[in-house]
């Protein structure tokens, strides 16, 4: 073996030495391992989270999974805006929600107005930072806890995700959800509270 180590190394260094160059026969793809668009498939997941990709789904298709890493940095700067918001609800198939920020809530009395022992009216504590999403379309509780899990990936920590609603437009009674008036929706919403 040939080394650079000078005559009067210890033995320490010279196995150091020796376990480098060994390790430096081993072929690695170097080159290509921070290359979204050519690093081998088998090591995408791995190159994701050192690129910080916020939602890795293993069932996606490997050009599916080249462009969400390639994608990373861009999608971290809009990261935290109402842009992302929209943009992740139109991943979800929600292109045309609706995102209401800073909303006046309808009020009856004073603030402390409580129906019964248990039942208060509207939300308590709204905040500047709350805001709520109007769906065009009918979804599950599963799909809404799904829309919120991804949103909370995206919104700064003091947003609050108030609430999950079908759309005003929609005056079905009895079925799955009730309007009264334009504003207040009984059923069919979905409250997170915190």
């Amino acid at each position: 073996m040939t080394d650079l180590l000078p005559a009067n190394s210890t033995a320490a260094e010279r196995a150091i030495s020796d376990a480098m160059a060994r390790a430096w026969a081993i072929a690695t793809p170097a080159d290509l391992m921070w290359d979204p668009a050519r690093i081998p498939a088998e090591y995408l997941p791995w190159l994701a989270w050192a690129a910080s990709v916020d939602h890795w789904d293993p069932d996606w298709t490997e050009a599916e999974k080249r462009t969400a890493i390639a994608g990373s940095a861009a999608w971290h700067r809009i990261k935290g805006t109402r842009g992302s918001v929209l943009t992740v609800l139109a991943q979800l198939g929600h292109e045309e929600a609706v995102l209401i920020e800073d909303r006046d809530l309808p009020r009856l009395g004073d603030d402390g107005l409580a129906l019964g022992g248990a039942w208060v009216l509207g939300p308590s504590g709204p905040s500047w930072a709350d805001y709520w999403v109007e769906v065009q379309s009918r979804i599950r509780r599963g799909e809404a806890d799904e829309i919120k899990a991804r949103l909370d990936g995206v919104v700064p920590a003091r947003c609050r995700l108030r609430v999950i609603s079908l759309t005003a437009q929609q005056y079905l009674l009895g079925d799955d959800h009730w309007l009264i008036g334009d504003d207040v929706a009984i059923g069919n919403i979905y409250i997170y509270e915190v």
